[in-house]
């Protein structure tokens, strides 16, 4: 056919050529009916069949990218198909398939790169290509590589978009037929490098450890707005902290752990997600700084009353961490005023802060700064509480002084300096003259007080003031004060009565201390007083007569002064004219504790004589007394006698006192009587007394003015007639208390009183607004004075009242940290409904001055409503502990929009109830999503009883029909609620939708919901539960067996099913099941088969065997054992069915012991056990299964058998010379019935001689007694003794067996017979066959025959065979002597001859060997004639030594020899001793004899008694319990066991 290339198709394996319409498809056009490609080279692929001109001709199987030349030839179906003979060449190649991925690429920010490769390029199934282009790529843009290029050129497309993620299509080519593309691309993921992202520095953030780098909402982050997906943090420097990891452009990018208050440079690099991750090459680097620490407090600080001034250090200042700054300022300060340092100073320089308020605490607030990144201060400040010096304070207000104390009085407001800024407190820095103390320092409005000074003396006292704060803060200047002491007073001590007018009174008095002159006056006033006076006595005239007068005198020193006063009254006269009497006035002063002369009377005219007188009459008796006071003139003494009492406050009527004496005179008798009156005169005598001063008053603090804290009340028994009353005095009021009289008159007035009741009273009461406050101080120590008031004499007492302050508890509660009225700031709580009560939100805190204990409560709560919930919450009275109680729903859908509690919260005094304050605290409850919850509807925690069931249930089958109990739920309803249900939510859109499930547990996939449950249900609008009526399957081929473990754990278990809503938040119904455990499983036998070797004659009580069994069911109950074990049967090799009689079994512990010994010989080989194992009920079922199985027991044989030979005595004649190793006899022994196991040791029999090792030798093996090579003696008769033994590990000899060997000369009674048969073919059978033939040939005869040799004949085709005989006949005497008859040769010649004649051939043929013939007799007779008739004295000569015993024994005939002669000691070891040497006939004796005596049956019992107790006592020989076995022999064939 012509070529038709146009019309060719190709794929990477084949090529076609299309079929032309045109059946004239040659050259000529001649007509072809079909065509087909003859061949194709290179030589592959499928060629097909050829087709008709009209369609495809396909060739399959090809190589991709190869070029092909296929050679075309036609046929025509006429003629039978005649093809052409010549071809079409047509060249074809198949499709390249595309190149193999290239992994070798280059990126940059925008090009691609795939390079070339220094082998040739392959595709997936390593076919070449010639050359690669890139076909495509995706997203469009960039410069594509030209044409084709060779594989080991790279393809670069450029002009892409940097950061973008693009598709390479990449094809093959091949140049042959004219170039051929892969019609399939290789695609390449491959991206350009991203540029770095451009700084955004306003978008940043510092804290002291980090700087964060805040996301930009455009992702197009670079110079080019190229995009990227991720910005990360390269490298930092100074390097240190943690960069993070990449993080989206709108995402922040934090780096922690920095240095405060440096600056830093971070390189920034991008990278985009796609091809695994590529990062830009270029960095963008950014200077951040962290904000730097607050300056460490400053120490270093100084102060004036208007400046504060921080003082610069220099050394760097440094933070709290030491960390440097830069530069540090004033940020605040607190309170404001004053003037601020301006810009940040640097660190060495002071900080100043000027036009402060002298004495005020200030917190000054310092900041610290760097320079870098154009200045970054720090956000938090450094606290400085720091104060301005106070100034001091001005001259104090109104003082009051003592002789011994000065009392500066303190200020009503606390602005007592002279720009009436502040102070707190107000003390003596000093005084000069330096002596006595003070209280100081004291509060500004309180006094303070200086005692123990001197009177009279002018103090110079400077006074300071401080502030509390700062630790206390002193002014640094004082204010002066000259303030002086009062000096004493004059004490009246000279008050001169006598000489007298009626209008004279002089005074005197002393002066103590130092003094600069007095004031003295006189009242009623006679003159102007009189000042400056320095003498200490003062006489007045012209006085009224009979008046009171109260002279006062003033001591002056320096400034200050003080009075002391005295009344006097002058005297009056009555003339003796006037009544002969007179009136004087004593003072009650008087002493009288002698006779005092009160008065003298002189007679009237000149009387010369003696006048006597007496005392006529006194209105107090024995006062007086009258004597003469001398004999010219004779006055008459008037006198008061000693000890009278003329006290003027208890005279009382005595006062006056009246006295008349009578005179006479000698004579003439003149009678005349003498009336004399005296007043006593009320002198200040008695000194004034308290009377109910107690120690202690109280006064409660914040009591109003004028509160009497104590009533005093004082007497004084100087009579106030005459004398003025006595006066109350407050030494020391402290400002806050008085004195106020009780009866008309200002404080400390003289207070008149009745002489009859001479007692004064005053009140301490508290002044106007007094300043008591129990937490200032506590008690007073008021100094309380009492004073008689008298100029003279006057007497002052003092006594001290402590009044302690009661607290009022007057100071109300402070609320801290609620919103009251002093923090207007309102405090929410934000609590989520999900919190499970009790649950702590608050802690409220309250305080007041008075540290008094507080105790808190709840006045009201109520929600947006108004409801009353005040029972929701409680309070820790104590600590102020806010809890939302138990039980309390905080159901965000149930609570009123907005869903706020407002609760008051108060605070008491516990002394105070009225002190009581208020606060209130905001709990806002917010929404949280709801979990749904399982209604009481659901078999929440039912209880469900399965029967365990073997077979598999179908799936899809319900659970509840296979229910053990149909108390059980018919069906599983899912009821579940969600408070997010739009009939809770406070959303009217909110939907719930609720989906069911079963958790995975152990048990769970043996289940499945049915399809009713998988489907999500919605909850409807009005809240209500959904219903899902669906019920628990079984899962596709569910066994529910109990007894597999890997099917069920546990005969109980749980099934879980959840709800889930939408918001993922779910509840677990659990459903309990049991599975009813039933005795369904047959007990199971354990590591089968069971065998075991037992030897026989085992004692009783041996353990031999231990089998084991499991019961499958699951175990439920506390049975001991699970299992039992029987032996029902046993079988043994004799065929007995005997239960119990050999063994028996431990029925809980399967321990097999021998119950009875047993003998193999008796017993068998072997015995089957049938053992029957029960297994245990279970709770739910009580019945019982059983299992059998056989314990194959093989009875080791022991050697308990001795052997016995067959034939015990053999007679033969032999050769003298015959050969060594000519056969003689042959033994055969066996053991008797019941022999021990064949083909063991014990079993298997040897032979021995006893003798005559010499001249003879015996097979071990065979019984073969042979001929050694040593010539025997023609006469002699020899005894072969021989004795069978077994191999048992005892070995047990048979009785002796005898071989009578009778010598002769070869020649004179031999005749050779020559075989047909070849010397190897003359075997031992052969020759017992060719003599038992002979035998029966000479019966008639009574012929024995006997071999003496075999030897090869005519080159090994014949055998001469050399055979005597002798007569068979015995001529028994005494049945002791046996003699035979040899034949001579001649005699043998001749019968051989003649029976040959008849037919020597036909007898010789019987036996399973190679017939053969006698084919010639050979006799060599020297003798021909003799006829010698040989007698062997053979037993004669053992004539008295041998005997022939026959015992009937088991049907058979037993032949012992006895050997008497050997000693009894010697029997043990004769039974096993081998002589080495013939034995002499004594030996021979005694040795059958003792053989003799153990074989009879009452030796033989007691020997098997013997035995049988040596078994039992060697524990060696005892079969073990299965695995400790002892070792067993081994056997030539262990097929048998």
């Amino acid at each position: 056919p012509v070529a038709w290339t146009t019309g060719t198709e190709r794929t990477t394996t084949s090529v076609t050529i299309k079929g032309t319409t045109n059946n004239a498809a040659t050259s000529d056009s001649s007509p072809i009916d079909q065509y087909f490609a003859d061949s194709i080279t290179p030589s592959e692929g499928s060629l097909g069949s050829a087709v008709a001109t009209n369609a495809d001709l396909g060739i399959t199987g090809l190589t991709p990218g190869t070029e092909y030349t296929i050679d075309l030839k036609s046929s025509i179906t006429a003629c039978g198909g005649v093809e052409s003979t010549a071809s079409t060449a047509q060249t074809l190649c198949t499709e390249p398939l595309p190149p193999a991925e290239i992994t070798d690429t280059e990126r940059t920010v925008n090009s691609l790169t795939l390079k070339g490769s220094t082998s040739p390029a392959t595709t997936s199934d390593s076919s070449p290509i010639d050359t690669y282009s890139v076909d495509s790529i995706s997203p469009g843009g960039g410069t594509l590589p030209g044409a084709a290029t060779a594989y080991n050129a790279d393809l670069a497309i450029t002009g892409l978009t940097p950061g973008t993620e693009y598709t390479v299509n990449v094809i093959s080519s091949i140049t042959a037929c004219s170039g051929v593309d892969s019609t399939t691309s290789t695609a390449h993921t491959l991206c350009t490098v991203p540029l770095p992202p451009v700084a955004w520095t306003t978008g940043t953030e510092r804290t002291t450890t980090s700087v964060t780098i805040k996301g930009t909402t455009n992702n197009a982050a670079t110079s080019d707005s190229s995009p990227i997906d991720q910005y990360f943090a390269d490298s930092i420097t100074p390097s240190e902290g943690s960069l993070g990891s990449a993080v989206a452009t709108n995402a922040d990018l934090g780096i922690t752990g920095l240095t405060p208050g440096t600056e830093y440079t971070i390189d920034l690099k991008s990278s985009i997600t796609a091809c695994g991750g590529v990062e830009s090459t270029a960095s963008t680097a950014q200077t951040l700084c962290t904000e730097p620490l607050p300056p460490a407090e400053i120490t270093d600080t100084e102060r004036t009353v208007n400046s504060l001034t921080l003082k610069g250090s220099t050394s760097p200042a440094t933070t709290s961490d030491s960390s440097p700054i830069d530069t540090y300022s004033v940020d605040s300060i607190s309170p404001g005023g004053g003037t601020l340092p301006g810009a940040a100073t640097a660190y060495n320089a002071d900080l100043a802060i000027t036009g402060l308020t002298p004495g005020t605490e200030y917190t000054v607030n310092v900041i610290s700064s760097i320079t870098a990144c154009s200045g970054v201060d720090s956000t938090t400040s450094t606290a400085h509480t720091l104060c301005t010096v106070p100034l001091p304070p001005d001259a104090l207000g109104t003082t009051d002084q003592s002789t011994t104390e000065i009392i500066l009085a303190g200020a009503v407001d606390n602005a007592v300096t002279s720009d009436s800024s502040p102070i707190d407190h107000f003390f003596v820095d000093s005084i000069s003259p330096d002596e006595g103390t003070d209280d100081g320092p004291v509060d500004f409005n309180a006094n303070l007080t200086l005692s123990g000074l001197t009177p009279g003396t002018e103090y110079v006292i400077n006074i300071k003031s401080n502030i509390s704060a700062c630790g206390g803060v002193q002014s640094s200047t004082s204010t002066a004060m000259t303030l002086c002491t009062d000096p004493d007073a004059v004490v009246f001590d000279n008050i001169t009565l006598a000489d007298y007018s009626h209008e004279n009174i002089t005074v005197s008095w002393t002066q103590s201390g130092s003094f600069d002159d007095f004031d003295i006056s006189i009242d009623p006033a006679d003159d102007t007083a009189e000042t400056g006076v320095t003498a200490t006595t003062k006489t007045w005239v012209g006085l009224s007569e009979g008046t009171v007068y109260e002279i006062t005198v003033v001591t002056n020193a320096n400034a200050c002064s003080n009075s002391a006063s005295i009344r006097l009254k002058t005297k009056w006269f009555i003339d003796i004219a006037q009544g002969r009497s007179i009136t004087m006035i004593l003072p009650e002063t008087l002493d009288t504790s002698a006779d005092v002369p009160i008065h003298t009377i002189f007679p009237d005219g000149a009387t010369v004589n003696k006048t006597s007188y007496w005392i006529e009459y006194e209105n107090e008796p024995g006062y007086f007394g009258v004597r003469n006071a001398s004999a010219t003139p004779w006055e008459g003494e008037i006198y008061m006698v000693g000890g009278s009492d003329i006290d003027f406050e208890t005279s009382g009527s005595k006062n006056p006192l009246r006295v008349v004496v009578g005179a006479t005179d000698i004579e003439p008798r003149i009678v005349d009587y003498f009336n004399l009156t005296i007043h006593i005169f009320n002198v200040n005598d008695e000194i004034p007394r308290f009377l109910n001063l107690p120690n202690n008053a109280t006064v409660d603090e914040n009591d109003a003015g004028g509160t009497v804290i104590f009533t005093l009340s004082a007497t004084d028994l100087d009579d106030n007639s005459t004398i003025s009353p006595i006066s109350f005095r407050l030494g020391n009021g402290h400002g806050n208390f008085e004195l106020v009289s009780t009866a008309a008159g200002a404080p400390g007035a003289i207070v008149d009183a009745d002489y009859s009741s001479p007692n004064w009273t005053a009140d301490v009461v508290t002044v106007a607004d007094p300043d008591i406050d129990y937490e200032t101080v506590d008690k007073y120590e008021l100094l309380i004075e009492v004073s008689d008031n008298q100029t003279a004499n006057a007497t002052t007492v003092t006594a001290t009242l402590t009044v302690w302050v009661n607290d009022r508890f007057d100071l109300a509660p402070n609320i801290t940290n609620l919103e009251n009225e002093f923090y207007p700031d309102p405090v929410v709580l934000v609590i989520a409904e999900d919190e499970v009560p009790p649950v702590f939100i608050y802690n409220a805190s309250a305080e007041n001055e008075e540290e008094d204990v507080l105790v808190f409560g709840i006045t009201s709560a109520v929600d947006n409503a108004g409801n009353d919930i005040t029972s929701n919450f409680t309070i820790n009275s104590t600590n102020g502990e806010v809890y939302i109680d138990a039980g309390v729903s905080l159901n965000y859908e149930k609570i009123p929009a907005p869903h706020i509690y407002t609760i008051i919260i108060n605070v008491t005094n516990i002394n105070n109830s009225s002190m009581t304050s208020t606060g209130t605290l905001t709990v806002n409850i917010t929404d949280e999503p709801e979990r749904p919850l399982f209604s009481a509807n659901s078999p929440q925690g039912n209880f469900f009883v399965l029967d365990e069931f073997e077979v598999e249930w179908a799936a899809n089958t319900a659970v509840n029909d296979e229910l053990h109990s149909s108390s059980s739920p018919g069906a599983i309803n899912l009821d579940v609620t969600d408070d997010d249900a739009p009939g809770y939510s406070s959303d009217p859109t909110h939907t719930e939708l609720i989906t069911y499930h079963l958790i995975d547990t152990p048990m769970s996939y043996l289940f499945a919901l049915s399809p009713a449950c998988q489907i999500p249900q919605t909850l409807d609008s009005s809240g209500s539960t959904t219903t899902a009526n669906c019920s628990l399957e079984f899962n596709e081929t569910v066994v529910m067996d109990m007894d597999d473990s890997s099917l069920l754990a546990m005969p109980e278990f749980d099934l879980i099913v959840r709800a889930t809503d939408q918001d993922n938040l779910t509840d677990d119904m659990i459903l309990h099941f049991r599975i009813r455990n039933l005795n369904d499983e047959y007990p199971v036998w354990q590591d089968l088969p069971y065998q075991v070797n037992v030897f026989e004659n085992t004692v009783r009580d041996t353990p031999i065997f231990q089998v084991s069994a499991i019961d499958p069911d699951f175990q439920d109950t506390d049975h001991t054992p699970d299992v039992t074990y029987t032996i029902t049967s046993l079988d043994h090799g004799e065929g007995v069915n005997q239960t119990q009689i050999y063994f028996r079994i431990e029925e809980d512990t399967g321990l097999v012991y021998v119950y009875y010994p047993f003998n193999r010989e008796q017993v068998g080989n072997w015995m089957n056990i049938t053992i029957q194992v029960e297994d245990s009920a279970t709770i739910d079922d009580d019945t019982t299964l059983t299992n059998e199985t056989i314990l194959y027991v093989y009875v080791v044989d022991e050697n308990d058998q001795r052997p016995f030979l067959d034939q015990s005595m053999f007679s033969v004649e032999v050769a003298t010379d015959a050969d060594s190793g000519t056969r003689l006899a042959q033994f055969t022994a066996a053991e008797t019935a019941g022999t021990d196991l064949e083909n063991t040791p014990a079993s298997t029999i040897g032979f021995e001689l006893i003798a005559s090792k010499v001249y003879f030798d015996i097979g071990e093996s065979t019984g073969v007694v042979t001929k050694r090579g040593v010539n025997l003696t023609i006469g002699e008769i020899y005894a072969v003794f021989v004795q069978a033994f077994d191999y048992g590990d005892t070995v047990n000899r048979s009785p002796l067996g005898v071989v009578r060997v009778d010598p002769f000369l070869r020649g004179e009674n031999t005749v050779d017979l020559i075989l047909d048969l070849p010397l190897a073919s003359v075997t031992t059978n052969v020759q017992d066959n060719l003599k038992s033939a002979l035998d029966d040939l000479f019966a008639t005869e009574e012929w024995h025959f006997g071999v003496d040799r075999v030897q090869d004949e005519s080159a090994g085709n014949t055998t001469r065979v050399t055979v005597y005989a002798i007569s068979n006949r015995d001529e028994t005497q005494d049945n002791l002597v046996h003699e035979k008859l040899f034949l001579t040769c001649h005699v043998l010649a001749d019968a051989l001859q003649k029976n040959a004649r008849q037919d020597p051939v036909d007898p010789l043929l019987r036996g399973a060997f190679t017939p053969f013939s006698i084919t010639q007799v050979y006799a060599e007779c020297t003798d021909p004639e003799q006829r010698v008739s040989e007698k062997t004295p053979f037993w004669e000569s053992l004539t008295g030594r041998v005997l022939m015993v026959v015992i009937a024994a088991g049907g058979g005939t037993l032949t012992l020899l006895v050997l008497a002669s050997i000693l009894a000691s010697m029997w043990s070891g004769a039974c096993s001793r081998t002589p080495d040497v013939t034995p002499q006939p004594d030996e021979i004796y005694r040795a059958e004899k003792q053989q003799s005596d153990l074989e009879r049956p009452e030796t033989a019992e007691s020997v098997q008694s013997v035995e049988s107790r040596r078994r039992f006592e060697e524990p060696e020989r005892r079969s073990k319990v299965r695995g400790v076995t002892k070792a067993q022999p081994t056997y030539d064939n262990p097929s048998l066991f």
